[in-house]
């Protein structure tokens, strides 16, 4: 789908594609041109895990199914729903995306689902997240030490964050102002730089 944003047009495999399984495009000259007018200027884009498949002789093309072609990765380790933690899968994305179609990039969501047990003194140690979100991070730094990717930063790590500050003031003191949390999450992202130089 980011060629038709980026590029405002289909790629040729996806052509063959739509012909392989019979699909029939209805699109109209006038489509094709507001697509090339319609381009847009940064990329913004969910990461959560790699996928794998294999190769089968019925699908000699590594056409994409998830109800039949996934396969798991026995080099990941994975959540409790099953799903890959691969961050080395968002460095790989990010330098593919940039290198792709040199548009700014955005990870607008990269977050990390657990069965959460909660304490008798009502608190999570959730060691786990946070082990999740210091990979991906560190791999985000790495993605853009080695293509100078221009973009932005993780939103979930920002929302996390800013729910934590304000749950633990609501639970322990007053709810801190706006103006105090930017501070905080200015020193947050300043100490997280410094740890992964």
């Amino acid at each position: 789908f980011t060629n038709v944003h980026a590029f405002g047009e289909y790629p040729a495999y996806m052509l063959r594609y739509f012909q392989r399984k019979n699909y029939q495009i209805d699109i109209s000259e006038q489509d094709k041109q507001d697509l090339r007018q319609g381009c847009v200027d940064y990329i913004g884009f969910s990461y959560y895990m790699s996928y794998a498949t294999e190769y089968r002789t019925d699908n000699p093309f590594y056409d994409y199914d998830e109800t039949k072609h996934i396969v798991k990765n026995p080099f990941l380790k994975a959540s409790d729903w099953e799903w890959q933690i691969d961050p080395v899968g968002l460095r790989y994305t990010l330098n593919w995306f940039y290198d792709m179609y040199r548009l700014p990039l955005f990870i607008v969501e990269n977050g990390f689902g657990a069965i959460d047990v909660v304490e008798e003194n009502g608190r999570i140690q959730d060691t786990y997240r946070i082990e999740y979100l210091r990979e991906h991070i560190a791999e985000m730094i790495k993605a853009v030490e080695e293509g100078e990717i221009d973009g932005g930063v993780c939103e979930n790590y920002l929302k996390l964050r800013k729910e934590a500050w304000h749950y633990n003031a609501s639970v322990h003191e007053k709810r801190k102002s706006e103006k105090s949390f930017s501070k905080k999450l200015k020193k947050d992202m300043k100490l997280l730089k410094s740890n992964n130089d």
